[in-house]
């Protein structure tokens, strides 16, 4: 049981189809923004969440800072292009030993997987299925089978 947070329509979209391509995995909702997902999760039976940092209004940090706050415990898969973690979480954190950041890394809930040399939108992302690695798997079957693998495990 899956939700997407993404702002990209065709991104959200191509993420629903890749849910609703792998057994097992079923994709309960997919929003455009923080806001609207934030109000809908409560009414949700989420075991994971699928998330984008860059969003309008409210970041996928925010998002995370949020469920925190009201003891939500499930999954999230946190999708980025950016491959500089001090973007996403800030260097000082390793100083603060109660930070989010390091309760997760203590915790074995930060894993960084790079999908090789994909973009993020157009031609070349991570979800274009006309591009091919040298297995011969297209950028989007790659990825598919990426987030399968990541999600199956949370869905037991």
């Amino acid at each position: 049981r899956v939700a997407i947070v993404e702002d990209h329509p065709e991104l959200r979209a191509s993420w629903r189809a890749i849910l609703a391509g792998t057994a097992g995995l079923t994709c309960l909702g997919d929003f455009g923004a923080v806001r609207s997902f934030l109000k809908a999760e409560p009414l949700l039976d989420l075991q994971v969440l699928l998330l984008d940092l860059e969003l309008p209004g409210a970041t996928g940090i925010d998002c995370l800072r949020q469920l925190r706050a009201k003891r939500r415990r499930f999954e999230t898969l946190v999708l980025t292009v950016h491959d500089d973690p001090d973007w996403i979480f800030p260097a000082r954190w390793p100083f603060l030993k109660n930070s989010t950041w390091n309760c997760a890394v203590r915790a074995g809930k930060i894993r960084r997987l790079c999908l090789g040399p994909m973009s993020h939108t157009k031609r070349n992302s991570y979800l274009d299925g006309t591009v091919y690695l040298p297995d011969g798997r297209s950028y989007r079957d790659a990825t598919a089978d990426a987030i399968a693998a990541l999600v199956a495990p949370a869905q037991h």
